[in-house]
């Protein structure tokens, strides 16, 4: 802002002093481009949030779904104690996914205090000196959310899937919905894979063109092809997470360690993670 104000202003003086006016500098239109198109993804990110929210269930429920009523007579005959535990297995799992992804969409991140519930503060005299406002203001390892447009306690990332910040209170949610999704994506590739390949080669196969499941054969395609494409790409994001939880890190100090350690070895600084206790540190208490 004060360099457009000081651009229109040098332009003023050039038009009174009768010099050709200083061009507009490129630098200034790449700013106000990118602006634009930083305000644009901040609003698609608050329109397709509760879009993915809706199509995340669909695809949880459809799953569940096609296990009831096609996958499960491949692995289990109706009404007997394979079929019992394989039903447990599923309802137990699906429920820790739905519950953990909603909590997590429900649960606030946790953020730091406004400048306006902070000045409420300083005039009740429960905040004093500067040291405290700046800390409440910007508390340690927080980040400002564009899209929440808050101070996010210990941010990790804004997930388009949850519509939510992922923080510090919510972070848990996040794992473990994380966790039981993977569980389930994998459980869901083991008792496919046979009806899959079955149905999909039935023409081979005598048995599977009298079997009369393999005309659901589109459900199972979609189901097998759904929790093997949605494991891999979990699997992969949970053992990034894993990595973060042991090492004591968010995805947003994780990219700034990686891109500064260079610099701050350079100046003698210290350039690995701050908040990494180390696999030999004592816990605390003793």
């Amino acid at each position: 802002y004060q360099r457009r104000v000081r651009g229109r202003t040098q332009g003023a003086m050039d038009i009174e002093a009768g010099r050709k006016p200083t061009p507009v500098r490129r630098e200034d239109f790449m700013v106000t481009v990118g602006r634009a198109m930083e305000w644009v993804l901040d609003w698609v990110m608050r329109i397709i949030g509760p879009i993915l929210i809706c199509v995340a269930t669909f695809l949880i429920l459809a799953v569940v779904r096609i296990f009831f009523k096609t996958v499960v007579y491949f692995v289990a005959t109706p009404w007997t104690t394979g079929y019992a535990v394989h039903s447990a297995i599923v309802l137990w799992i699906s429920g820790n996914i739905l519950f953990n992804y909603f909590a997590c969409v429900v649960t606030g991140p946790g953020y730091a205090l406004t400048e306006v519930e902070l000045n409420d503060k300083i005039q009740n005299g429960e905040v004093g000196d500067k040291k405290t406002v700046e800390m409440l203001l910007k508390p340690p390892r927080s980040h400002y959310c564009n899209i929440m447009k808050r101070q996010v306690l210990r941010m990790d990332h804004f997930c388009p899937w949850v519509g939510n910040c992922v923080g510090f209170f919510n972070y848990r949610y996040f794992f473990l919905f994380l966790t039981y999704l993977a569980i389930g994506c994998w459980y869901g590739v083991s008792i496919c894979i046979v009806p899959f390949y079955t149905c999909m080669h039935h023409h081979r196969h005598a048995v599977a063109a009298r079997n009369p499941i393999c005309a659901s054969r589109a459900h199972i395609t979609f189901a097998f092809v759904i929790t093997l494409s949605v494991g891999i790409a979990v699997s992969l994001m949970l053992a990034f997470h894993v990595y973060l939880v042991l090492s004591a890190q968010t995805t947003i100090e994780f990219y700034y360690n990686k891109f500064t350690s260079r610099g701050r070895t350079f100046r003698g600084e210290l350039a690995g993670n701050q908040y990494d206790l180390g696999r030999s540190a004592p816990l605390p208490g003793e």
